[in-house]
């Protein structure tokens, strides 16, 4: 039997209102050569019925008899994969129609590249809008310091580099299974993003992120923290949650607090232009990214926000697209005349935060 090319790996577990749409995105690609690998996770909604009502021989569902959680799904979806490649799919979400074409023509273009992601387009529960990622292998690279700069449904594995370093999701964790794969990716491998929406991601308030937030973020919390100790060997609890916040791109508080994260920022770079850990300009790029993040998500310090930005030396690094600057002006409308909008938004919840 030919393998095929990709190898799409969905877990599924008691999902049953989004999994056929999951489905159908991916029996739409524009790219035909791909097995598709259901692993449901003992479902008791009949999630299983729902994929078995597509009559596609490429689909392969494996039902395991008891539940052992997300990341023993997709190591199982690992271990039975044929492809080339592996493109992970979470059961809420939805790939765009030539999400896998454009990926393996990149990937085939660059063989050191091992893992590669895309923007997405963030849909359900609230406005959508366009999520952008950092994109160039060592902006990306440096991102890592920051937060996690890949969306685990936009992905492309290279299947080689999986076997070769023994790669594989962290078992029994809940949440964030796919930042600690990034990380031991980005020790062995070229990463990067393609920097055009390939995947649809949905707010789904019964999904892992939701359910397990709290849990997630101190997983990133924990990984940020061990690439930020090759800049800060001894860097404290609190700086390094005050890091993590920054990184994710959080609103600051008041001006104040906006100050000092636009300090850190420069600290991060000074200390890297000393040590020379990262390329200068890919984490200049990188620390620009979130920094728009953190002024944009500040707009209910008002002018003071848009004051932030434009003062910063390395806003340059980063060229916002057209909806980002929308999405800016949006926010610091709605903070001066809705009075709920006056809170900083996109906090990186923490338990414990100071």
């Amino acid at each position: 039997m030919t393998s095929p090319r990709v190898s799409v790996i969905m877990p599924v577990f008691n999902n049953r209102a989004h999994v056929g749409a999951a489905i159908r995105s991916v029996l739409a690609q524009s790219f035909r050569d791909f097995e598709f690998i259901v692993v449901d996770d003992a479902s008791s909604d009949g999630s299983p019925d729902v994929v078995a009502q597509f009559a596609d021989e490429r689909i392969r569902l494996f039902r395991r008899s008891k539940n052992e959680g997300v990341a023993a799904a997709r190591n199982h979806g690992l271990d039975v994969a044929r492809g080339e490649f592996v493109a992970p799919l979470d059961a809420d979400d939805l790939f765009a129609p030539n999400r896998l074409r454009e990926q393996v023509h990149v990937m085939e273009r660059r063989p050191r590249l091992g893992l590669c992601g895309s923007w997405v387009r963030v849909f359900g529960g609230g406005f959508p809008f366009l999520m952008t990622v950092p994109s160039g292998a060592e902006v990306v690279r440096a991102s890592m310091l920051l937060t996690n700069p890949f969306v685990h449904s936009s992905v492309l594995l290279r299947r080689s580099v999986l076997l070769e370093h023994g790669l594989r999701y962290p078992a029994g964790q809940p949440a964030a299974i796919d930042y600690d794969l990034w990380l031991q990716c980005a020790r062995v491998t070229e990463i990067d993003n393609i920097p055009r929406p390939l995947a649809y991601y949905r707010r789904n308030p019964a999904g892992i992120t939701s359910r397990h937030g709290n849990y997630a973020n101190q997983r990133l919390l924990a990984g940020v923290g061990r690439e930020l100790a090759r800049l800060f060997p001894d860097v404290d609890d609190a700086a390094l949650r005050f890091h993590a916040e920054v990184g994710h791109g959080s609103g600051m508080r008041s001006r104040t607090e906006l100050k000092r994260a636009r300090d850190w920022m420069g600290e991060l770079l000074e200390r890297n232009h000393q040590l020379g850990i990262y390329p200068t300009d890919a984490l200049e790029s990188a620390v620009a990214h979130a920094w728009f993040r953190v002024c944009r998500n500040s707009s209910h310090l008002g002018q003071a926000a848009v004051r932030a930005w434009f003062a910063a030396p390395w806003r340059k690094a980063c060229r916002p697209i057209a909806s980002e600057w929308a999405g800016f002006a949006a926010s610091l409308a709605l903070a001066k005349f809705i009075p709920a909008r006056r809170i900083p938004q996109a906090r990186l919840e923490l338990e414990n935060s100071p």
